[in-house]
């Protein structure tokens, strides 16, 4: 509902909520609030008109210039984020949004560096941005610091609770070489949602990983047999009986399949 077709109680009790969340007292908050929504909407200009005034009126607020910083990101405009972000960080020096907001405006300035020491400071600080964590991870393979980007990244996975965080730090610790890590953090993206096959993959993975072969034989069976990405599933398969010592049935297996990849 638009608060302008709201009873004037109604928009009292919103004004009061609103002053209470932004600090700022009488309708400015309740456009404040509206500001946040148009931007989360992707309606970067109905955010910056919104905005802009309370940045004029209380320039000593972080939330106006947190608004103004996000429309300036999805302008990817990362040098105008930067001295928004850096405006609120002023009075708000540990914001998660805000530390997450330069950090992203680093990036689109090619500033990869900072940003890859930016942004553990939103981690750390509470992010909730699972957008940003997966920039970080991009930027930090491309480093070469997987075990790195891991250790930053668990705690932010434990409380999330994100499935597709969680199943990115497992490829990322497998390609890092560490399989036994990777069980843990597959097994978690499988268990908050099993559906998606590359968690159902993940949790094959996870489960030779800790060889637990009895469990894993089924799933890699099924997998086999309905997974899109066939080639994985029947490499993993292949692991399972060789390490098994079924070499008769592993050769049966590749003899009967025809792979879609070298």
């Amino acid at each position: 509902m638009s608060t302008t077709a709201l009873s004037r109680k109604d928009r009292r009790v919103k004004i009061a909520k609103a002053a209470k969340i932004y600090g700022i007292k009488g309708p400015e908050s309740l456009d404040l609030h509206e500001a946040y929504n148009a931007l989360a909407r992707g309606e970067v200009g109905t955010a910056v008109q919104l905005a802009h005034p309370i940045t004029q009126s209380h320039p000593a607020n972080p939330h106006g210039w947190v608004v103004m910083g996000g429309a300036a990101l999805a302008q990817r405009e990362g040098k105008t984020a930067q001295t928004f972000f850096g405006q609120a960080a002023i009075y708000r020096p540990n914001d998660p949004v805000v530390l997450g907001g330069m950090a992203k405006a680093h990036v689109l300035e090619a500033e990869v560096e900072e940003a890859v020491a930016m942004a553990p400071r939103a981690f750390a600080a509470g992010s909730e941005d699972v957008g940003l964590a997966g920039l970080y991870l991009d930027l930090m393979v491309q480093f070469g610091r997987r075990l790195a980007a891991a250790d930053i990244l668990a705690p932010m996975a434990e409380r999330l609770n994100d499935a597709g965080l969680c199943h990115r730090l497992g490829d990322l610790l497998v390609d890092a070489e560490e399989p036994g890590k990777a069980a843990r953090w597959y097994e978690k993206a499988y268990r908050l949602d099993p559906q998606p096959e590359p968690h159902r993959i993940g949790q094959l993975r996870g489960l030779l990983a800790k060889c637990r072969f009895d469990e894993a034989e089924p799933l890699a069976r099924d997998l086999v047999a309905t997974a899109t990405d066939r080639d994985a599933a029947v490499g993993l398969l292949l692991l399972l009986l060789r390490v098994t010592g079924r070499a008769d049935e592993a050769a049966a297996l590749i003899d009967s399949n025809e792979f879609a990849t070298p």
